[in-house]
């Protein structure tokens, strides 16, 4: 049996078959959707806490070692590409678990069972065949039918973009299907605008397509990094709408246009990509897409083609569809309390298969899954016709509920707003003028914080006697319409709470080990430790005031001493705005941090900390006090990570 081995410290995690025909190739295993291993037959890898090994096993080993492997709360998911998933040896372990644990005739000795593996955090692991021409390099995003890569083609040795289908939908009746057909209509588009595909194939029944790797990010990261003007935004959404109208010309409908699949590049060029839902103006008969299907991403999708009604869509989904993304960059700063950016981030990546009924003329219910988008994008041009009602006339038509009320071309769209940006914007060139302050943070501290709670670490061979000190106080400087000079002695203030006693991140040591991660859209990657390792005891952070919420923004670690009592704080991780609020939450004298419980959604945006008291190197965990809550809103996923007793020593974090 080829099966592939993963362990960690030394003990089994999880042994699954993979195909016979990886045998003489090797597979790629991903872990954790970021870390990315290439394995040769009989080749044994490491890859950050696991030990991966491909190797062939006989029947009754492979028994003993899924038995041994699936006591208890597993540390993985595994997914094969090109086995059923009815296969017992590529089933979630912890499933195999469960049946292990009911089972008492299983033969096996009772010492193999050992106990859970919990100080490793749970991964999922996908595994691919090789692409015949290519090395795979890292995982560059996913959609909801395939993955796509950062690789480089080893017969011209340059970097391209490949995309291969996910092994979860592989054997779907419709997905070799609609891949392919996403091949041919791109590969009939020729248009600076749209991404250019250069090669396609099969490897091991595992269909793939290279294409232009765009140096660039995506419209909505875009937005984010630079907080562009209304007429760069504009000038941007013109030249989506040229390379949009191309594919009209060419009868190709894309059918799924949002922030994601369209990518401003260095030189500031945009490029639209992913056709996979894309269809052809012909196919009116398509068994791919049924009458009462729903394709796309509900966020952005139109009325009519969130209603099921496959027929009636046309080029003005598209349309309508960009109006949306147009609509929500525009107004993303003029009310404090928008919610439909805050929807889209969380949808974007989200298509849907769904199935919606409809009445006899194919009309949307009103009980439709974009109902809220659509009452949202109201909202949303009463807002914009508040502040630009010029710019409000060119949009709305695009957004109209009814395709007849849109405007029947890119050509016409673009037109509209050429005409505006020559007579109207030289007066509207900037932002409104609550977007500058408030957008600040977002350029780099959002994702320096996005998983600097996340991981703690823990020294496993730390002694001594504790000491610890409190102090806790709160400072804030929020003042407005400075000058440029007075502006940058409010920083220059602010910085000087939060001077560092030493410098620089740490590698792990051997003897430590780390959390689970919670939060965040990159893996961590910087680890602050003190040099000497002493234990952590609180932070100095600031909260800011964003879309009407307090947000943690910057933090910095506190460690102290075990013998001499002296404190010292470590680098700040992040960007200080002169709106920030000052805290400290420091342990209590006999305290340290022994737990953190974090409000989430794609970053961490509050936090509240425990103390636990320390007694001879250890934290007693009955022993606790917690800090108040800072930032994040009450309605917001809350999750904690908490100590096993061991000191807390450092964090792991992912940032900008």
């Amino acid at each position: 049996m080829h099966t592939l081995k993963i362990s960690s410290d030394g003990r089994l995690c999880a042994v699954c078959k993979v195909p016979d025909s990886y045998r003489d190739v090797g597979c790629v295993v991903l872990l954790d959707r970021n870390r990315l291993v290439e394995l040769n037959p009989l080749e044994t890898r490491h890859c950050g806490a696991f030990e991966l090994q491909l190797a062939d096993m006989e029947a009754a080993e492979a028994e003993y070692h899924l038995a041994q492997s699936g006591h208890g709360s597993s540390t993985v998911d595994v997914t094969v590409h090109g086995l059923p998933s009815e296969d017992p040896s590529t089933k979630n372990i912890s499933r195999i678990s469960q049946e292990r644990a009911a089972s008492t005739a299983d033969g096996l000795p009772e010492s193999i069972h050992g106990d859970p593996i919990s100080d490793v955090p749970r991964v999922p692991i996908e595994i691919y065949p090789r692409i015949d021409g290519y090395e795979l390099k890292s995982m560059l995003g996913r959609g909801g039918m395939g993955t796509v890569w950062l690789a480089k083609q080893l017969s011209t040795n340059r970097e391209v973009a490949l995309k291969t289908i996910l092994p979860s939908i592989i054997g779907l009746s419709k997905t070799r299907i609609r891949f392919q057909r996403e091949i041919e209509l791109a590969a009939g588009l020729n248009h600076p605008g749209l991404d250019t595909i250069f090669t396609s194939g099969e490897t091991l029944g595992h269909c793939y397509y290279s294409m232009e790797l765009v140096d660039g990010v995506s419209w909505s990261q875009h937005v984010r990094q630079h907080d562009p003007s209304h007429k760069k935004i504009l000038t941007q959404l013109q030249a989506v709408l040229e390379a949009i109208g191309y594919a009209h010309d060419h009868d190709v409908i894309h059918r799924d246009l949002k922030p994601s699949n369209i990518l401003i590049h260095q030189d500031g060029s945009v490029r639209v990509v992913d056709f996979g839902l894309a269809k052809h103006r012909e196919e009116s008969s398509e068994k791919l897409s049924e009458q009462g299907d729903i394709i796309g991403t509900l966020a952005f999708m139109a009325p009519e083609q969130a209603s099921g009604n496959v027929q009636s869509i046309d080029s003005r989904a598209d349309i309508y569809a960009l109006g949306v993304v147009a609509l929500s960059f525009l107004t993303r700063d003029m009310s404090n309390d928008a919610k439909l950016a805050t929807s889209f981030g969380r949808a974007e990546t989200q298509s849907t298969g769904q199935t919606q009924e409809t009445d006899v003329d194919g009309n949307l219910l009103s009980d439709s899954p974009v109902a809220p988008y659509c009452t949202e994008l109201q909202r949303r041009i009463e807002l914009l016709r508040i502040h630009l009602p010029l710019l409000a006339d060119v949009i709305e038509p695009a957004v109209a509920a009814t395709p007849n009320d849109r405007y029947a071309t890119c050509d016409q769209f673009r037109g509209a707003i050429k005409d505006y940006v020559g007579s109207s914007l030289p007066n509207d060139t900037a932002p409104t003028p609550s977007i500058s302050s408030r957008r600040r943070w977002w350029v780099v501290a959002a994702a320096t914080i996005a998983m600097a709670l996340s991981w703690f670490i823990y020294d496993r061979n730390q002694s001594g006697t504790p000491v610890a000190i409190s102090n806790r106080e709160s400072n804030s400087i929020r003042p407005n319409g400075e000058s440029a000079p007075l502006r940058q002695q409010i920083l220059d203030d602010l910085a000087s709470q939060f001077q560092a006693d030493f410098e620089g991140f740490s590698s792990l040591p051997a003897h430590a080990r780390v959390t689970r991660a919670i939060g965040g859209k990159r893996p961590a990657t910087d680890f602050i430790l003190h040099p000497d390792g002493w234990p952590l005891v609180g932070f100095c952070f600031c909260t800011y005031r964003f879309r009407g919420d307090d947000i943690i923004k910057c933090i910095q670690p506190v460690f102290r001493d075990w013998e001499s009592n002296n404190e010292e704080t470590g680098p700040l991780i992040g960007i200080l705005d002169q709106g920030c609020v000052v805290h400290k939450e420091i342990a209590a004298e006999g305290y340290a941090v022994s737990a953190l419980q974090v409000r989430w959604g794609s970053r961490i945006h509050g936090m509240r900390i425990q103390f636990a008291r320390l007694e001879d190197g250890r934290l007693d965990l009955n022993d606790t006090h917690e800090s108040d809550w800072y930032g994040g809103k009450v309605e917001m996923a809350g999750q904690s990570i908490a100590s096993d007793g061991t000191p807390v020593v450092g964090i792991h974090f992912a940032h900008n």
